[in-house]
């Protein structure tokens, strides 16, 4: 009488040598991989504006267009130029010249795509869209943010800096295991540490955009232009004690 299926695989499979077995498993499971890798989820790229280059987690190098996709594993580098792509969703990420990103991981979440972005060293602008549709993770130095919703400035040259351009944004740091807030148009430094301090408060953004693609300017709101300019110096006289006495003064 012939036995079952399973003798029949276990008899099949004890025929090979050790190295032949071990061959197998190598064979099965590289298999497994590729089967696993290809099911990761990648988003659409709408619009490349000046050159992207990618090395992506095979090895693979190529300049990025809109007819590629970005996946996991991708690190994305500027050189000389400042370049900004806009995703499938009309989210904006503006890199300045010699800023490189990469993207941590991308998976689907019910019906949506989440994101996760490591951002490493020069300058980048994120411009989120109010009716985004992925969910945008952000790691820098040992901080982490969560599905970012405002834009937001990082800049990594001598200190690390973060400028929140809308209400009060909460991102959690790594080393203290504390959330942190910032408000809306100051520039804050970042330290090593993990600790936190306001270094300064934003009367304009012009060190910032001349470093940006000329289709990521930012521009402040109207009303903090004007409070600023309350402030601003002018020249002009009064009597004091019988006396003309004239200079520079605070509007």
């Amino acid at each position: 009488m012939l036995g079952s299926h399973s003798d029949m695989a276990t008899f099949q499979i004890s025929m090979f040598s050790k190295p032949q077995k071990k061959c197998f498993l190598i064979f099965f499971f590289l298999i497994l991989n590729i089967f696993n890798t290809s099911s990761f989820a990648k988003v659409n790229v709408s619009e490349v504006t000046n050159e992207i280059f990618i090395l992506d987690i095979y090895g693979k190098r190529y300049v990025l267009d809109n007819t590629k996709q970005i996946k996991k594993g991708d690190y994305l580098k500027t050189r000389k130029k400042p370049a900004y792509i806009i995703l499938n969703d009309k989210t904006k990420i503006c890199l300045a010249a010699n800023t490189s990103l990469k993207i941590l991981n991308v998976k689907n979440i019910d019906d949506k795509i989440e994101i996760s972005l490591d951002f490493n060293k020069g300058v980048l602008l994120l411009e989120m869209n109010e009716d985004q549709s992925n969910i945008y993770n952000l790691h820098f130095s040992s901080y982490q943010l969560n599905d970012l919703r405002s834009d937001i400035i990082l800049s990594n040259k001598k200190k690390m800096e973060l400028i929140n351009f809308e209400g009060q944004l909460k991102f959690y740091s790594k080393t203290s295991k504390k959330n942190n807030k910032a408000e809306a148009y100051k520039a804050y430094e970042l330290m090593p540490n993990a600790d936190m301090k306001i270094s300064y408060e934003i009367l304009n953004l012009d060190q910032f955009n001349q470093k940006f693609h000329g289709d990521c300017e930012k521009v402040l709101p109207q009303f903090t232009t004007t409070k600023n300019k309350k402030w601003e110096m002018q020249y002009g006289c009064i009597t004091q004690n019988g006396r003309l006495v004239c200079g520079n003064r605070y509007k």
